[in-house]
């Protein structure tokens, strides 16, 4: 009777640590093609809102979070927000992202894309090299399956990052996009109405693809091939060309950039 009280204690404790686990965020994330988003920032609600709004059409994702932050104050924090994540789930966890270790708890290798925020509580220099050792641990990891988008406080060190990189890495200078974007809106009243629009997914946004049963059509010809969208123009090795001739070619590989209401229009 001893024995199968100590049994039965050790499986009582045993069930609870393995709960506290649990709740604490220390169980390994099990996923594939999710988003995966790497540090935390007060732009996260928005960024979350506008995911959700992306994924809707394909009946949601799962976006997981790794930053140094609790859990549950990470989970609070995003119930306070408010954010309307549709049919979207957000799972988070508690680590450094700099770190392989942290990296395979949310199966960064896996992941369909990955997000990195660049820290706000410390300088420009130091949040971009935050960044920079938390893309050298992607790169170790051996991530390929999306690419990873990463924002950036110095435009200066924009090119050390692709270095590190490559084509893995798509950096976002955020304070000079930003910047940029003012400076345009005040030059041309109505502009910041129509940018909301085309940068958010509310209404219609930019999407790159590749038909190969376009292969060899005209630019002027995608005018008709596309009843619910706008071509505007290519991706290339090269670079992305927009407005392109009417008599311009699409070459093998290349992506079409279209402006639609969605992507499965």
């Amino acid at each position: 009777m001893l024995i199968f009280a100590m049994m039965i204690g050790l499986i009582t404790d045993s069930i609870s640590d393995r709960l506290e686990s649990l709740k604490e965020g220390k169980a390994t994330v099990v996923e594939s093609g999710h988003i995966l988003i790497l540090g935390w920032s007060d732009k996260i609600y928005r960024l979350l809102s506008e995911l959700a709004l992306a994924e809707e059409s394909d009946g949601g994702n799962r976006i997981v979070i790794l930053a140094e932050k609790p859990k549950q104050e990470m989970e609070t924090l995003i119930s306070e927000a408010q954010v309307e994540l549709l049919k979207s789930n957000v799972i988070v966890r508690e680590g450094t992202p700099s770190t392989v270790h942290n990296l395979n708890h949310v199966s960064a290798a896996e992941a369909k894309c990955v997000i990195v925020l660049s820290p706000s509580e410390c300088s420009p220099d130091e949040a971009d090299g935050w960044c920079l050792r938390v893309v050298l641990c992607l790169r170790k990891l051996g991530y390929k399956r999306g690419h990873a988008v990463v924002e950036l406080r110095d435009i200066d060190n924009r090119e050390l990052l692709m270095l590190a990189g490559g084509d893995l890495v798509e950096p976002i200078v955020a304070h000079d996009f930003i910047g940029r974007l003012i400076i345009q809106s005040g030059r041309q009243p109505g502009l910041a109405q129509v940018l909301e629009s085309l940068l958010g997914f509310r209404g219609d946004e930019f999407y790159m693809k590749e038909w190969p049963e376009l292969v060899n059509t005209t630019f002027s010809e995608l005018m008709f091939r596309f009843p619910a969208a706008v071509p505007l123009g290519v991706m290339r090795d090269d670079g992305m060309l927009l407005n392109p001739d009417n008599d311009y070619r699409i070459q093998p590989g290349e992506k079409i950039i279209v402006l639609a209401a969605d992507d499965d229009t």
